[in-house]
This record gives structure tokens, C-alpha cells and sequence, in this order.
């Protein structure tokens, strides 16, 4: 928190003055132990600000570390600089407040993609600052994908050998250590995703060369178009245990380094059968299991490999065991091959598909990341010849911030929305677009999962732009880049643009 408050000061070496003599800050988590977010945590928080003479008290309560951290979290924006007050402005805070909050969800999430692009771990950290700003508590970390694998497993060493863009786009065991424990300090939970079977090319081309055969299969095979959803192409041998072991090792390795165990992503998405039913000794292994649907094998693939998850976490179940919605997560194959007090499932089709209705009616838990509202990498239009854009039109702040899908769900299914993600997919966004790219539209996204204010469907109240546009100014003096909303003049004058 100093360091939030010291970054809104505009003159460093302003004479000291002050209306106070102090602020004392009293904070309590109540009987709370630990600092583990779960899907259970109170995130709950009161803060109440009075003056007593010359002494401003600010005392936070919370039944959580994350609550209590939130509470601070607000405490820091009720702070700010008047430029406007004595000769070289000053520090302003509100004498009294009286704040009773809490999310509306528990999982309210953001993904970032390092498969397409790396992006250095002090950029991921303003990521992540921007979330604890907007109290979001979930960064999924889509790590690797077909294009490259830029994580430097200290067991698997040949993945980043073989699948990091150059030497200097590896993230070491060092590296996600130091962002999981930077991220949990401000109440962010990382939830690292190791993509499989599909979007999984580089890195696994090295398993002939050391006797573990073909680890993954299609690896850049042509025409792409047949075999993937974009080059290049790649996905895992469902009949070579050794890919189902290197999993293992990785995600026990991911889950030591990151300390997350109880909610786990698997991926599990946009799997090409097509790619399976050319090979002959796939058939054939088919076949000696009775097996007639490729569905089946794949569904197999996703057993196994959660067998392997709970062997990497200690032989513990995880209370969400979370992967894409895919036409395996459809009917009839959710029921044959799913658990849903074990499998969460991510709902990412469009808001206006009956995906997320029918699982909630199966009695699945689902997390909403609908692509026509919560993808942020939507509207730049296609980067490569043939096709077309990848998720069509931007998706715009206002967008993200009315998009409230659980109005039309019935009353009972609402306690399985787990809650939402965001999502940004980085074919082409850079190291210096990133941050304009997510917000202010993240911080759009994170008041509605937080306090899913009521909305009308013909437009956004202003206090809606107000209040979005006087939290850019927070982020920006926090280091964080950020895209404008409208003319700085609006800002100025509230009450006059709309």
C-alpha cells in the first residue's frame, strides 16, 4: 500500500504539511490462518475511516488475509494528490467512510498466453499489479502452446531446448516461483496451464531421439489447416505412456513451484481427430479396446492424464480439475466421461450457444470466459492470408461490463457459476501492447464480477465512465499502461460527454 500511495505523489520534494498529526491503520483478519485462496475464501472486507481530532483512523476487517488485503487495496484509492491545494499540492483522503464489501463470485479470473508471445516476468508483474488493483484473484497462465514452450523444466530441460523461441524467452523454476509469490502478496492466485492433447508441437518433437518414440504427432504437418486450428500444428500421442509421464513431471513441478493445488487447469480444447485417425498403430490400439469413436480415445487421454494430476499432487484430489468446453464437455459425452464434483469446465463458445445452459442443467460447475464479450484480443483483424479474423469484431469496455449471462440462468443453477475470465490470446499483441490491450476493459470486466451493479440493456450509466476513467488514473500512476476511454476533457468535467 505505501508504495501505491507514494506513486500518486507529483512533487517529491514537497514541503511537508499536514491537516493530521496521524494515520493509524488497524487491520484484523479475525481468527483466519494461513494465506491459501481457495474457492472458499472469504474475501469479505469493512473499513471505516474517522477522524479524532488530529488523528485519522482507518481500521480494516476482513475473515481472510484477501479480505483484509482488499480492504487496503481500497484504502489506497480513497487516497489521492490535489494538485490544486497551497503551492505544490498534497495527499487528500476522505476524513470518514463507511465500506461494507464482497465479490459476487469467487473465481474471477485473466488469461495471459506466453505460447505465442513472451512476454519478460516484469511485464507479467504489471499484469498482475493491475489486478490486484481491480481485485481480480485468478491469473491463469496459459504457458505453452504448439508454437513454442518457454518454460525451462529443471526435470524435462529438452522441452524449452527444443520449443523456446531463442535462450532469452525461457521463464526458469526461479522465475514462476518469483511470480507466484509475487502475485500472492496481492491476493492473486497463478493457475498455470500446460495444453494438452492439442496446441502441443514445440518442445515434444525430442522423444525419438532419446527412445521415448513419438511424443507428439502432426508436429507442423501440412496442410495445417487440416490438422489444427492454426499453424503450426501439433498434438500429443495418446498411446505413448511417456507423454502421459512428462505431464506429470511438469504439472508436479508447476504445482511445487506455483503452492496452487486445489484448483488445476488440464486445457483439453480444440483437439483435431483427424490428426489421431491417420496414424495406423492408433487404429490399432483402437481397436484392440473395442474402441469405434475417436472421442473415446480422447476421453481417455483426459482420464489418464487426471490419474497422473492426482499422483503429481500428492495423491490429492484438487476441488477443480478445470478444462476447456470442447464437444467432449457436450452431451452425451460429458455424462459418459465427467465428474462434476471433480471437473470444472471453462465455457469459452458464444454467449448465445446453449454450451453453458446445458452444463449447468448437467450439474457442471463452469467458469464463463463467452468469446463474444470476455476475449480481449478480438478485432485487429486476421493475421495470416487464408481465413478469416480469428474471433471477428473488438470487444469494447462496454461490452465486457454489461455482459451479465447468469440473468438468464435459473436461480438454482447460479451457485455453479464459479464466476468468469478474461482472455487475451497473443498472436498479436506485443510487450508494448499488452497492458492498453487489457485495460481499462479488465477493469470493466473486474467490477462485474465483483459487484455485478445492475445494468440496463440501451446504455452504461455515467457514473460507469466516471468511475473507470478516475481508475485509469490510478493505474497509469501506478506504471501501468492503459488505454483512454475518451478525451481527458471528459474526465475533467463530469456530467458533460454523455
Amino acid at each position: 500500500m505505501a508504495g501505491n500511495i507514494r506513486s500518486l505523489i507529483k512533487v517529491l520534494n514537497a514541503k511537508s504539511r499536514s491537516g493530521i498529526n496521524a494515520f493509524i491503520i488497524y487491520l484484523s483478519a479475525g481468527n483466519a490462518r494461513g494465506t491459501t485462496l481457495s474457492l472458499d475464501t472469504d474475501e469479505s472486507y469493512k473499513l471505516e475511516l474517522a477522524s479524532r481530532g488530529k488523528i485519522l483512523e482507518a481500521r480494516i476487517t476482513g475473515k481472510s488475509y484477501f479480505g483484509v488485503r482488499h480492504g487496503l487495496e481500497t484504502l489506497s484509492q480513497l487516497i489521492w494528490w490535489d494538485e490544486a491545494a497551497g503551492k505544490q499540492g498534497a495527499l487528500r483522503v476522505l476524513a470518514r467512510a463507511s465500506i461494507e464489501d464482497k465479490p459476487a463470485f469467487p473465481y474471477r479470473g485473466l488469461l495471459v498466453d506466453t505460447g505465442r508471445q513472451f512476454f519478460p516476468v516484469e511485464e507479467l508483474k504489471r499484469v498482475i499489479d493491475g489486478m490486484a488493483a481491480t481485485k481480480l484473484n485468478t491469473f491463469h497462465w496459459h504457458l505453452t502452446d504448439s508454437q513454442s514452450f518457454p518454460f525451462d523444466s529443471a526435470q524435462f530441460p529438452e522441452m524449452a531446448r527444443w520449443g523456446a523461441y531463442s535462450g532469452d524467452h525461457i521463464y526458469t523454476p526461479d522465475d514462476v516461483k518469483d511470480l507466484a509469490d509475487y502475485a500472492k502478496v496481492r491476493g492473486v492466485r497463478i493457475v498455470v496451464e500446460i495444453d494438452s492433447p492439442a496446441h502441443a508441437g514445440a518442445g515434444w518433437q525430442w522423444g525419438a531421439e532419446h527412445g521415448f518414440g513419438e511424443l507428439a504427432l502432426c508436429v507442423d504437418q501440412q496442410p495445417w489447416s487440416s490438422y489444427c486450428g492454426e499453424p503450426n500444428c501439433g498434438q500429443l500421442n495418446p498411446i505413448n505412456e511417456h507423454s502421459y509421464r512428462i505431464l506429470e513431471g511438469l504439472y508436479r513441478e508447476l504445482l511445487d513451484l506455483t503452492e496452487i493445488r486445489d484448483v488445476v487447469h488440464l486445457g483439453g480444447d480444440e483437439v483435431n481427430l483427424e490428426c489421431w485417425a491417420q496414424y495406423g498403430n492408433i487404429t490399432l490400439a483402437m481397436q484392440a479396446q473395442n474402441m469405434t469413436d475417436h472421442h473415446a480415445l480422447w476421453a481417455e487421454f483426459e482420464t489418464k492424464m487426471l490419474q497422473r494430476l492426482i499422483r503429481a499432487n500428492h495423491d490429492k484430489v484438487p476441488k477443480a480439475v478445470i478444462l476447456w468446453s470442447s464437444p467432449l464437455t457436450k452431451r452425451p459425452y460429458i455424462m459418459m466421461y465427467f465428474d462434476p464434483k471433480i471437473h470444472v469446465i471453462q465455457s469459452w463458445g458464444g454467449s448465445n450457444w446453449p454450451e453453458t445452459p446445458d452444463l449447468l442443467e448437467d450439474g457442471f460447475r463452469v467458469i464463463l470466459s463467452h468469446v463474444d464479450a470476455w476475449y480481449l484480443d478480438c478485432g485487429f483483424g486476421r493475421w495470416r492470408e487464408s481465413g478469416e479474423a480469428a474471433c471477428g469484431e473488438y470487444r469494447t469496455w462496454q461490452t465486457v461490463y454489461n455482459h451479465r449471462p447468469w440473468r438468464d440462468y435459473p436461480p438454482q443453477q447460479l451457485p455453479l457459476v464459479l464466476g468468469g475470465e478474461a482472455a487475451i490470446w497473443n498472436e498479436q499483441t506485443g510487450q508494448s501492447s499488452l497492458g492498453p490491450r487489457l485495460w481499462p476493459r479488465a477493469s470493466a470486466f473486474a467490477e462485474r464480477l465483483w459487484s455485478d451493479l445492475p445494468t440496463n440493456s440501451y446504455s452504461t450509466d455515467e457514473n460507469v465512465y466516471t468511475r473507470l476513467a478516475t481508475h485509469i488514473e490510478v493505474m497509469n500512476s501506478r506504471g501501468i499502461k492503459t488505454e483512454s476511454m475518451w478525451p481527458y476533457w471528459c474526465s475533467q468535467n463530469p456530467g458533460k460527454c454523455l
